[in-house]
């Protein structure tokens, strides 16, 4: 289950994660509605390029626009009016990471997310840091083709995160790496 009093907490929300909000900023066109599922300090919103329109998702409000949605219960907020969907630090915390990736998948949006592998943070750290899984990069990459993904970039900048910007396969234009 997800851990709500930790997220409840803005203590919790680290700064550092700005950097990566930054990077993943970069792959998001200009003009795009922004939908950021598992925003937390809403940081990405500060980085978008001009003229993008920001909506935030989490588990708790973060302020009043914020749409509250629980993944590890099932909820899964409406995409209808967003170009592009933002997932930053969040599959780490996802029980059912598959299952989210095939939701995503179905929306025919194009998705930008982070994730950390077990290449990068093994074992004891990852339950430390309240993570629920451990793909490694190559099984990641795996679970994100098979629920109808391409990575179009893959980004490594900012370490022990690997930034994707994926589209539906069907839509997908040709890698960049």
């Amino acid at each position: 289950a997800t851990d709500r009093r930790r997220w409840e907490d803005d203590l919790n929300l680290e700064t550092s994660w700005d950097l990566r909000a930054k990077a993943a900023a970069r792959l998001i066109p200009a003009g795009s509605k922004v939908l950021d599922i598992g925003c937390g300090a809403m940081s990405l919103e500060r980085f978008l390029p001009i003229g993008c329109r920001y909506a935030p998702v989490d588990l708790v409000a973060r302020d009043e626009r914020t749409i509250e949605c629980d993944l590890n219960d099932g909820d899964f907020p409406d995409t209808s009016r967003a170009d592009v969907l933002v997932l930053l630090g969040v599959l780490e915390y996802v029980a059912d990471v598959e299952d989210l990736l095939k939701k995503l998948r179905r929306t025919e949006r194009p998705v930008v997310l982070s994730y950390g592998p077990a290449d990068a943070i093994e074992g004891d750290r990852r339950r430390e840091l309240g993570w629920f899984n451990d793909f490694g990069l190559a099984e990641f990459q795996t679970l994100l083709a098979r629920a109808g993904f391409s990575v179009r970039i893959r980004d490594h900048e900012v370490p022990p995160n690997v930034i994707f910007s994926l589209a539906p396969t069907d839509l997908a234009t040709p890698a960049l790496f």
